[in-house]
C-alpha cells in the first residue's frame, strides 16, 4: 500500500479503469499503484471479477409472484390503520385529558366554594325579610343564637361584613 489517499482515488477508478475508460494518465497511475499496493490489487481482482460475472434473469413467474407478494404486502399495510405513531400521540392526548378532568375535579373539592360569610349572607338572604332583620340584628347580642346557622367563629369584622352583605341583597 502506497498511501491511503491514493488507495481511496485508486478504489474510486476502478471500475472505470477495468472498462477501459480512463484517462492515459489516470491508466499508467493506476497501473503504477497496482504494480506496488497487494491490497489495492486485491481490490481490483475482486471487482473484475464482479463485472464479469452475468446477472440472472429471474424466471419470470417467480418475478411475477415476488412482484405480486410486495404489492400486496404494501397494500394490505396501508390499509391497516394509521401508523402506531399516531395511535401512541392518541393515547398521550387521552392520558392528558383525563389528568386534566380528574385534577379540576378533585381541585375544586379542596377550593373553598366560597367564605364562610358568603354562603352565610346568601343563607341568611333567603330568610323572610322580617326573619332576615331579627337574625342581623341578633348578631351583635351574644345572648342571640339565630337557630340553624352557626356564627361562633366569626370575628367582629367578619359579622359586621355579614350584615353589610345581607343589607345588600
Amino acid at each position: 500500500m502506497t498511501g491511503s489517499y491514493d488507495c481511496d482515488r485508486i478504489a474510486d477508478l476502478l471500475p472505470e479503469f477495468l472498462a477501459g475508460r480512463v484517462s492515459a494518465e489516470d491508466d499508467r497511475h493506476v497501473r503504477e499503484h497496482l504494480a506496488a499496493c497487494r491490497e489495492c490489487r486485491n481490490k481490483a481482482n475482486a471487482v473484475s471479477l464482479l463485472q464479469q460475472t452475468p446477472i440472472p434473469n429471474p424466471d419470470p413467474d417467480r418475478w411475477d409472484y415476488f412482484v405480486r407478494g410486495v404489492v400486496e404486502e404494501t397494500e394490505r399495510k396501508r390499509w391497516l390503520g394509521p401508523p402506531r405513531r399516531i395511535w401512541a400521540v392518541a393515547a398521550v392526548l387521552a392520558a392528558i385529558a383525563v389528568v386534566v378532568f380528574l385534577w379540576n375535579l378533585f381541585a375544586g373539592v379542596n377550593r373553598p366554594a366560597a367564605t364562610g360569610i358568603d354562603a352565610l349572607a346568601r343563607e341568611v338572604a333567603e330568610l323572610p325579610e322580617g326573619e332576615a332583620a331579627a337574625w342581623t340584628a341578633g348578631l351583635s347580642s351574644a345572648a342571640f343564637m339565630p337557630v340553624g346557622f352557626d356564627t361562633s367563629g366569626l370575628s367582629e369584622e367578619e359579622i359586621e361584613q355579614l350584615v353589610a352583605e345581607v343589607g345588600r341583597s
